[in-house]
């Protein structure tokens, strides 16, 4: 099946084009050519204005649909996952499980590998610890917090064809078990610590090259210790994720991280499974967590993940923090891929998947496409 996207602004993950249009190709962009140029047999779908770009990639989704991956480890969990996020745009998305047994763990490893040839969305796996500090847990199950032993990082390591991220406190690993991770694909981020910005350091030497939701869950800057969010923002390589809820992170402090990282800051949801859902409230482990007014908080007053989406992420950014459109899009895409050093996501060109989200003047998601299958949302 081919067709093309036509008479719409086409933001290709590095520009806006006008006068194009995209020639989808089964599950493949086949071209972005000027319409002009369009041959007569060639299939129109008119986006009436609409801009066009890639699809969202998000690199930590706890949940979705009214379903937690902890409690719901199966594919047929992390469909309903799935679908829940594309209706925000999200094409791409790392299946998040946070601190729990290494039992659960497996087979979370097990799940995901099933899922990767089931959803197109899933990308592999972010284990968000247990290998973290006590004191920055924020919402994980105390249970089962702990430092790793030798012999988990290696089932891991062995395992990195599904696990793409893991988060760990430079307290609670080793710089020898971070380089064994890192020199087998993973990417170690590091967050939900109380470092120093040497122990930091000495993690980003062995391999680390990435935070967790920046700002949350780590040390702060101070006048005399960077701590761990000093040591993000000083950093020259690594990447790190936001989360723009109006909650999480001081507007302002976003401002500051953008100009510290530039394109190493990107998006992510830490969505749990009020998005996409009616549900209001859900446990984690002990803790049973409310939502009102997209703020999800524990019992023991702490927030605990987010009602966050993709497309309100974006929509956060350019009305509320103040950037621009495209910039607010590659933070949602195109920085994530490149976190991941995913070449083919993020960007619309030619031989990529087909994977987009169609906006309105509003940033609202009106149609999703992936793998070249259009889904209009206007009409659910």
């Amino acid at each position: 099946m081919s067709y093309a996207l036509t008479n719409a602004t086409i933001f290709d993950g590095n520009k806006l084009l006008k006068d194009h249009s995209v020639v989808v190709e089964g599950a493949k962009v086949k071209d972005i050519v000027f319409t002009e140029i369009l041959g007569d047999d060639v299939a129109r779908i008119d986006l009436e204005g609409a801009l066009l770009a890639p699809g969202f990639v998000d690199l930590q989704v706890n949940g979705g649909g009214g379903v937690l991956f902890n409690d719901d480890i199966s594919v047929t969990g992390l469909k309903t996952i799935a679908q829940a996020h594309l209706r925000y745009g999200t094409t791409s998305f790392l299946p998040t499980l946070i601190t729990t047994s290494f039992a659960d763990m497996k087979e979370a490893i097990k799940v995901t590998r099933e899922a990767k040839q089931k959803i197109p969305q899933v990308l592999g796996l972010h284990l968000e610890g247990p290998f973290i500090n006590l004191k920055k847990r924020g919402t994980h199950n105390p249970m089962y917090v702990r430092k790793a032993a030798d012999v988990e990082i290696e089932e891991i390591a062995d395992n990195a064809d599904v696990v793409r991220v893991i988060t760990v406190a430079p307290e609670a690993v080793t710089p020898k078990q971070v380089n064994l991770l890192s020199s087998k694909g993973i990417k170690v981020s590091i967050g939900h610590t109380d470092a120093t910005k040497e122990n930091t350091q000495s993690l980003e030497r062995a391999g680390a090259s990435m935070y967790t939701h920046l700002f949350n869950a780590m040390s702060q800057l101070q006048s005399r210790e960077l701590g761990v969010v000093g040591a993000a923002l000083f950093s020259k390589t690594s990447y790190a994720g936001i989360i723009v809820d109006g909650f999480h992170v001081d507007l302002d402090n976003v401002q500051i991280a953008i100009k510290s990282l530039g394109d190493r800051l990107f998006l992510v949801t830490d969505a749990m499974p009020p998005v996409g859902s009616n549900q209001k409230q859900f446990s984690l482990g002990p803790l049973e967590v409310v939502c009102e007014d997209g703020k999800c908080i524990n019992n023991e007053g702490a927030l605990a993940g987010s009602a966050l989406n993709m497309a309100q992420a974006v929509r956060n950014m350019v009305y509320e923090v103040g950037i621009g459109i495209t910039q607010a899009l590659a933070m949602a895409s195109l920085y994530p891929a490149r976190a991941l050093r995913i070449e083919n996501l993020g960007r619309i060109s030619q031989g990529f998947p087909a994977n987009f989200v169609i906006l309105s003047p509003q940033i609202e998601v009106m149609q999703v496409v992936q793998e070249g299958l259009r889904i209009d949302l206007r009409d659910s």
